[in-house]
């Protein structure tokens, strides 16, 4: 690196914070647009509120996003720590950090991008602009103000070097050590930033891998290679697997408990979202359909040609070295048009033009190689013309896509007000409100129930029933979902013409508001939050997405609802405590089960089964194969007694013995100190308490994963400093 490339990159910076400048001017109630960024926003606030409350260094629980759950665990913790540090720091509030911390790494992935190019080998220019280029993109300026997803933002910074170490690894044979070592940390930090980034990054280098390997051999096998051509690029191959196997180690005191929290969860979507989160036109790798700036068509094609014919140029010139990149972008783009793979999307709830997120930063880094191969552009003014077309654009589109909100008096008031008289768990509600949910706790100081439903995937299917009552003008399907998710203060704003609906209709059934403000309203509820229950009749055995749907046939009734105990072994801990007369299952069992579930007192298996019906008898048991909505009406029935819980900062206590269902509201996913947890209902936890006691919030890291991180740490820190591997 020489004074042209500090300078560069310099320029790369100035140019990002010139566009995202706007970012650093909205007040203590001009919040960001984007609604997953109030979201973000308010878990560095719960950072904040958990470290003064004693709970240091890292909180593993927060009662106030979305009810309660594991802090942490399911969005890593890096891009959180860092603006809560600068607000310890700098002294000033929260929101002033992240708003820096937004313009911050918006602006770092310029340099990023830069440093890409420079170390696949474009030149100083060609990189600066590949670094313009995404600094201006609306893919870029998208994710970071229009869709607020700043953890992502903040993983680009570091995603964005992966191409360029994937090639100096390959490159720079006497320093492959020293490059592998970068690549792993850098890996590190995007996981730690963003998991699906860190996801998108370690398939980039497997694919990288994959491909030059099947490209060589390939060729040797149809006699275009020779062998002695194809061994030097082994060591290649391994030290790249070698950094990514190092990553996933320095990582595991984190990724381990959480890939144990989504044992316990879950995440669809609707096939009708995955068509509308696809790609219609290929430009749309920089600019949405929805996007209506003057230039925004013409810059993104723009950008969308300049990207790919780098690619195509840079893999005609060096094939073995770039090809890989280019059939990687084209399978991205081949894939966010969402015609294939659409069931797999919608089991785990990814959007198609996710693709093109991650693909973006590729495309724009080869633009450095279209000045490079066109060397007369260099110093002529369509280079200028085209950076300032960008810039310009740039600037135009972020007026469109960066709108701050902020609450009306009426609704600041009520949330005020709602600071003034909840207690520390007392849940609220909004509805009608103008984008604004997930700010609720940074408000009220009181925990919500309408944080970003994906946090508390357990309950995420009746969280958006309970939206969808308030919406169709259900006021007593929204008034019984509202008992499951504990919700005590309910505010609702007419501003929507749905929530005025819904406050004639709550009338009409007799619910008033306690508080008026204009046209907000407030409504308390008196939720009960758990049960003593005389036995487990029914147990579920089987797929945690059909079991889902079964809860949602039975209306998440407790009186019916069959146990869940997250696994299809059957002679798992909750049959074998519980004894169930009854096992719904999704798959015809085999004889050696059913002799197992004879064992433990069953008497009549249930199979879900939309095509067949029928019964049978396997050593005396009754095996029945019906359709779902006749299977709940097949279950047996339960005596419910509610008890009093009390509750705290990651503990509750129980005033009963035996069979106990606590509402997942106040603990999605907790492993108890006391009693056994032996599994669920898909808005319950069920444990058995031998005797009145308090049971505390338990989600340790294993010593053995604490040890492999920082051992994998220190050996990629080695790898990098160390001289051994400068030679």
């Amino acid at each position: 690196m020489d004074r042209k490339d500090v300078l560069c990159a310099l320029v790369a910076f100035l140019v990002g914070a010139v566009v995202s400048s706007p970012s650093l001017d909205y007040g203590w109630n001009w919040f960001p647009s984007g609604a997953d960024a109030r979201g973000h926003m308010t878990k560095v606030w719960m950072l904040e509120k958990l470290w003064s409350m004693g709970d240091v260094p890292y909180p593993k629980w927060s009662e106030y996003w979305y009810c309660g759950y594991p802090f942490l665990w399911f969005y890593p913790p890096l891009a959180y720590f860092i603006p809560a540090l600068m607000t310890h720091l700098a002294k000033t509030d929260v929101l002033t950090a992240w708003k820096w911390w937004t313009w911050l790494a918006y602006s770092l992935a310029g340099p990023s991008v830069y440093a890409s190019a420079r170390l696949m080998g474009a030149s100083p220019l060609g990189s600066l602009i590949a670094a313009v280029a995404y600094q201006t993109s609306y893919n870029h300026i998208e994710i970071t103000f229009t869709e607020g997803r700043i953890p992502t933002v903040a993983a680009i910074v570091f995603y964005a070097l992966v191409p360029g170490l994937l090639v100096a690894v390959y490159r720079r044979v006497w320093e492959r050590g020293r490059w592998a070592g970068y690549l792993a940390l850098v890996l590190s930090l995007t996981i730690l930033m963003h998991h699906s980034s860190g996801l998108a990054a370690i398939t980039v280098c497997l694919a990288y891998v994959a491909l030059r390997i099947s490209r060589s051999w390939t060729l040797w096998a149809v006699g275009k290679e020779e062998l002695p051509s194809i061994l030097p690029e082994v060591p290649g191959h391994a030290w790249v697997l070698f950094a990514i196997l190092l990553s996933v180690l320095a990582v595991s005191w984190w990724l381990m408990p959480a890939l144990e929290y989504r044992t316990y969860s879950y995440t669809t979507k609707p096939k009708w979202w995955i068509s509308m989160s696809s790609v219609h036109d290929p430009w749309e790798f920089f600019v949405p359909d929805y996007w209506k700036t003057r230039y925004a068509k013409y810059v993104g094609a723009i950008q969308f040609l300049l990207g790919w014919a780098g690619l195509i140029l840079a893999a005609r010139r060096r094939p073995r070295t770039f090809l890989p990149f280019a059939i990687m972008t084209g399978v991205a783009l081949l894939l966010s048009f969402g015609l294939v793979l659409q069931k797999p999307m919608e089991r785990i709830g990814f959007e198609p033009k996710w693709f093109l997120m991650f693909s973006a930063v590729i495309l724009c880094t080869f633009v450095a190689f279209v000045v490079d191969n066109f060397r007369f552009l260099r110093r002529h003014t369509v280079l200028i013309m085209i950076c300032s077309m960008m810039v310009v654009d740039a600037a135009i589109g972020l007026k469109y896509a960066y709108r701050p909100v902020h609450y009306t008096v009426s609704e600041l008031s009520a949330l005020l007000w709602m600071r003034e008289h909840t207690g520390p768990w007392d849940r609220v509600a909004t509805v009608g409100y103008r984008a604004l949910w997930g700010m609720e706790p940074y408000i009220t100081g009181a925990p919500s129930v309408f944080g970003w439903y994906r946090e508390g995937t357990p309950i995420r299917d009746v969280v958006v029933q309970y939206q969808r009552s308030f919406k169709r003008v259900e006021p007593n399907k929204a008034l019984k979902i509202g008992d499951v998710l504990g919700v005590r203060f309910l505010i609702l704003s007419s501003r929507k013409p749905y929530a005025k609906r819904m406050i004639t209709e709550l009338e009409r059934v007799g619910v008033r508001p306690i508080r008026d403000y204009r046209w907000v309203k407030v409504y308390e509820f008196n939720p009960t939050m758990g049960y003593e229950i005389d036995d487990i009749k029914s147990v579920f055995l089987g797929n945690k997405y059909r079991y889902m749907r079964l809860c949602k046939l039975l209306r998440y009734d407790p009186k019916y609802a069959p146990a869940y105990a997250f696994t299809r072994i059957p002679d798992c801990d909750l049959v074998r405590y519980a004894h169930p007369q009854v096992v719904v299952m999704d798959r015809h069992p085999s004889p050696e089960e059913v002799r197992v579930l004879k064992e433990f007192g069953v008497k009549e298996i249930l199979v879900l089964d939309r095509y067949h019906k029928f019964k049978t008898k396997i050593f005396g048991i009754n095996i029945v194969h019906d359709r779902p909505l006749r299977i709940v009406k097949m279950l047996p029935k339960r005596n419910l007694k509610p008890i009093r819980v009390d509750l705290g900062h990651a503990w509750f206590k129980v005033y009963g013995r035996g069979w106990v269902w606590v509402k997942v509201p106040y603990f999605p996913c907790w492993i108890p100190d006391r009693g056994v947890r032996l599994g669920g209902i898909d808005n319950m936890i069920l444990l058995r308490v031998p005797s009145p006691t308090t049971v505390k919030f338990v989600w340790n890291p294993h010593p053995l994963w604490i040890a492999l991180s920082a051992f994998s740490l220190c050996v990629s820190l080695y790898l990098t400093f160390s001289r051994q591997w400068r030679t």
